[in-house]
């Protein structure tokens, strides 16, 4: 731990063009901790202190990545507190996406009420990549965002998570969609029908598959 310590201080001042020894020592150490080692609490307190005290935009970024290995619920506070930074919310994000806890996915999800585009944007694939189902709601209501950005990202999430709701809410916006909208919700409406399959809900599947067939969308959709 000692060592840890040491390559943090470099780390927390860590910048473009800086020798990268502390960032391999630390990242080393991390990735070397096996599942249920007792010293794994511990680097995760230096860790996330250390992202708290970080300098810089590199530092702070690179310890976002360590604490996707090692991070548990203990960290979600403090990854949270940058979803809505614009310069780090994709590496919190890409940091709590990937941590196998509820508290990461409602970290997330507190998140979208306050964010805009591209990092709104981020959030629902983080959620619909997550599975969160909480967040379909939310989906069906930034349908009708502005922002074609986060309306595409909204349409993409409901045709991840899947449903009845989902498929009826995004067939209700298909008929007024531009052009590059109307795909998007057609990619989505295809992964709720796959996913009906899967669920075993053959007939909402079956009819969904049929307004492809005998509509006007783009030859590769009807294929």
């Amino acid at each position: 731990l000692d060592r840890l310590r040491a390559a943090l201080e470099g780390v927390v001042q860590f910048g473009y063009g800086a020798q990268t020894e502390d960032l391999r020592a630390v990242e080393d150490m991390v990735i070397s901790l096996p599942p249920g080692d007792p010293q794994r609490a511990a680097v995760e307190t230096m860790v996330t202190t250390a992202l708290g005290e970080a300098k810089t935009w590199e530092g702070k970024a690179f310890l976002c990545t360590q604490l996707r290995v090692v991070g548990t619920p203990a960290c979600v506070p403090s990854l949270e507190a940058l979803l809505l930074d614009p310069e780090l919310s994709s590496m919190a994000v890409y940091a709590l996406g990937f941590m196998d806890y509820p508290e990461a996915g409602l970290a997330l999800h507190r998140a979208l009420s306050k964010a805009q585009g591209k990092e709104k944007a981020g959030l629902l694939d983080a959620l619909a990549d997550r599975g969160h189902q909480p967040v379909a709601s939310d989906c069906i209501a930034l349908l009708g965002s502005a922002d074609p950005l986060v309306a595409g990202s909204a349409a993409r999430a409901l045709g991840r998570l899947g449903g009845a709701a989902a498929a009826a809410a995004l067939q209700d916006v298909r008929g007024a969609a531009a052009a590059a909208f109307a795909e998007q919700i057609d990619n989505a409406l295809l992964g709720c029908a796959e996913q009906m399959v899967v669920a075993g809900d053959t007939a909402r599947a079956d009819a969904l598959y049929e307004s492809f067939y005998v509509s006007t969308r783009p030859f590769q959709f009807r294929v």
